[in-house]
């Protein structure tokens, strides 16, 4: 499995999650906060979907504030859907790190190429 193929299921994976997190909550601004949390995942994966160079960069930046937010609701929510927010901090962190181990193999690459004469 190559780095973007983990990248591209972490962020199907967040999506679910966050659609998840906010469909278990009754409130009135449901629609708003489903649209604010997965406009910008959604915005990553066609970005990472058309190949822009600046996908890999940006999902990972964004991946970020979803760990944060994650492990801020792990610590703070007492009710059945804990499981979620880390589950939700797990996910992120594993974008990260495929983003992270993404740039690391191409700079490794570019390293190995023989220099010209």
């Amino acid at each position: 499995m190559t780095y973007r193929a983990m990248v591209a299921l972490s962020l199907i994976a967040l999506i679910a999650i966050q659609a998840a997190w906010q469909l278990a909550f009754e409130s009135s601004a449901r629609v708003f906060w489903l649209l604010f949390g997965l406009a910008p995942l959604l915005a990553c994966l066609t970005a990472l979907a058309l190949r822009r160079p600046t996908a890999l960069f940006w999902s990972g930046v964004l991946a970020l504030l979803y760990f944060c937010h994650g492990v801020m609701e792990g610590w703070t929510v007492t009710s059945d859907i804990r499981w979620l927010a880390v589950l939700e901090a797990a996910v992120a962190m594993t974008l990260v790190l495929a983003v992270g181990a993404d740039g690391l193999a191409r700079r490794r690459a570019q390293r190995a190429k023989p220099g010209p004469l």
